[in-house]
């Protein structure tokens, strides 16, 4: 069984876990975090952010981690959010996508719309 968890850790911050290219759970971190249109804080200034929506997957190793962001400009910018992620997920691999934040967006759109 193969099972990939997607973070987006751009503005609302969300969790799709999929077992088997199916999708089993997905949730946004301002339904834990009471923080309505959530965007992580930065990590450089305000240190590291425990994301509550990961505790929801703390006992699950996965095959794949796929993190997406919206391209602050750097990817030395962007790196220090994923290392704060990748501390708190069990995962064999990760793919971190800095630049196709709206390409991410389109596809979660269709993804969830009746077309075939």
């Amino acid at each position: 069984m193969k099972k990939v968890l997607g973070i987006n850790i751009s503005h609302h911050v969300s969790c799709a876990y999929f077992e088997d290219d199916i999708l089993k759970e997905y949730y946004e971190e301002d339904r834990f975090n009471k923080i309505k249109h959530f965007m992580p804080p930065d990590p450089f200034y305000e240190g590291p952010y425990n994301y509550q929506i990961l505790k929801k997957f703390k006992d699950i190793v996965f095959d794949a981690l796929i993190i997406v962001s919206y391209d602050r400009g750097d990817i030395s910018v962007e790196k220090p959010y994923v290392d704060d992620i990748i501390k708190q997920v069990n995962f064999k691999r990760y793919i971190f996508y800095y630049r196709e934040h709206h390409l991410f967006h389109a596809t979660c759109g269709f993804y969830f719309s009746k077309f075939d």
